[in-house]
């Protein structure tokens, strides 16, 4: 009896040990078959994620919970994948196992934290589990370049809701990140740090410390590289620093502003799109900045040539950049000669409110030449942004359209246009909205109306 229940005993011990080695085995096939966005439908088709739940819950062998970990990271590319491993609560075992004494499956955590983040919801999970501590200690192991790309993805990401980058500005992340963009990192680490200044600058107080530590002239080193990740989050970077009047000079002084134009013709749409909207804030606070743009030979001829782009982002930041240039008369002078009123005009039958405000603001400063309000009737820009008014409640949309009608009114023929198609309707209902600015410029675009309708009569009956 004794020696078959030690048999027994044996044969269970060793019929585990069979199991764990098929977990350890199905689990590392998985891992690699989830780089496939194909076989990850499939995978979330029969049923995978509440397996890997299980296993990321229950189980503590490390050769096991790496590959699935792996699994679930590669995984969070799909936003689908991101809402189940939430609702299930896997991201509080994901920290758990953050604070892991094993490096490489730190590592795993981190790169799933660096897409899981992307939703604000699973970012201050993280934060709530006291997870971004133990990504900012990552940083220590900074010759371990994978677990640094881990680390400053994650980081990155869960810099972008406020409360997370307060507890990053405690741990003086700042300094760190500006420190990492140097070329003797990898691409994908200056990436991340880039993205993540960009991020932190968003916070007024912490530019002045960004500038102080070199921040800029880092950020400006890598404009040279053809990279577009690196591109696209270092111009974004530079663009946030340059809502600050005192980091103008520095970005000046580092050629900046020339590079910034230089990027305009990267055949990549979001470097282009990345660095429009950085150029806005530059001219906005720099002296001189009418003089800058002409000084850049064919220049506005790129900008001309970008508001035929397929891609609204790239549009809408070339109507941003625009309508900061045409308050400038010269250069307005020269944007009307490379016909911007008709290459505006012919973007008016958007319906993407992405880029229906920067366009309203572009038409309004480029009407303040008095040709120019007289040409947007006649190529028909008047009626799609009334109908802007009329189709929203978006506030923002119905301010910048507001003004882009004010300017158009001071044409007798666009208020015509205007009063045909109903504007007094709308206008009387925006005109009592608690937002200054809206009812300021239906205020005057009504009055406008008003005297044109009042000189016609003293016309006609001679009063």
């Amino acid at each position: 009896m004794a020696r078959d229940k030690k048999l027994n005993q044996h044969v269970t011990e060793e019929t585990k040990k069979h199991n764990i080695e098929i977990t350890r085995c199905a689990t590392k096939a998985l891992s690699t078959c989830a780089k496939s966005n194909k076989i990850k439908k499939a995978m979330r088709k029969v049923g995978a994620i509440p397996v890997l739940a299980e296993l990321l819950t229950n189980v503590n062998d490390i050769t096991i919970l790496i590959p699935v970990v792996n699994t679930l990271q590669e995984c969070s590319s799909d936003i689908n994948y991101r809402i189940a491993i939430r609702n299930m609560g896997l991201v509080e075992h994901i920290v758990r196992h953050l604070k892991s004494d094993n490096i490489e499956l730190k590592m795993h955590c981190a790169s799933a934290f660096r897409k899981l983040c992307e939703d604000k919801e699973s970012s201050d999970i993280v934060r709530n589990q006291k997870g971004l501590m133990p990504l900012v200690d990552l940083l220590e192991f900074s010759e371990n370049k994978e677990l640094l790309i881990a680390a400053t993805g994650a980081i990155w990401r869960c810099s972008a809701t406020p409360k997370n980058a307060e507890v990053f500005e405690k741990a003086n992340i700042i300094e760190t990140m500006i420190g990492f963009i140097n070329h003797e990192q990898p691409e994908e680490v200056r990436i991340n740090c880039s993205g993540a200044i960009a991020t932190l600058a968003k916070r007024e107080h912490n530019r002045q410390e960004i500038r102080d530590k070199g921040g800029i002239r880092n950020l400006m080193s890598q404009l040279g590289t053809t990279t577009i990740g690196l591109l696209v989050n270092a111009t974004d970077a530079v663009g946030v620093m340059a809502e600050d009047k005192e980091s103008i000079k520095t970005i000046i002084d580092l050629d900046g502003i020339r590079l910034l134009w230089s990027l305009l013709k990267n055949p990549s749409w979001e470097v282009q799109a990345s660095a429009a909207n950085a150029m806005c804030p530059c001219l906005k606070n720099m002296e001189d900045a009418g003089e800058e743009v002409r000084a850049y030979v064919g220049g506005l001829e790129i900008m001309m040539n970008l508001l035929k782009s397929n891609h609204d982002e790239v549009l809408a930041a070339m109507c941003k950049t625009i309508a900061q240039i045409a308050q400038d008369s010269e250069n307005l002078g020269i944007m009307t000669d490379l016909k911007v009123v008709q290459l505006l005009s012919s973007l008016t039958a958007t319906k993407n409110d992405l880029l229906k405000v920067p366009l309203c603001d572009a038409i309004g400063h480029c009407s303040a030449k008095k040709s120019n309000c007289r040409e947007f009737g006649n190529e028909g820009a008047v009626i799609p942004i009334l109908n802007f008014m009329k189709t929203t409640k978006n506030e923002m949309i119905r301010t910048s359209a507001a003004f882009a009608l004010n300017q158009l009114s001071e044409d007798p023929q666009n208020c015509i246009t205007m009063h045909k198609n109903g504007v007094f309707d709308i206008m009387m209902e925006t005109i009592s909205s608690q937002n200054k600015e809206l009812q300021q410029h239906s205020a005057s675009c009504l009055a406008n109306i008003r005297r044109l309708a009042m000189c016609n009569e003293q016309a006609r009956y001679g009063k």
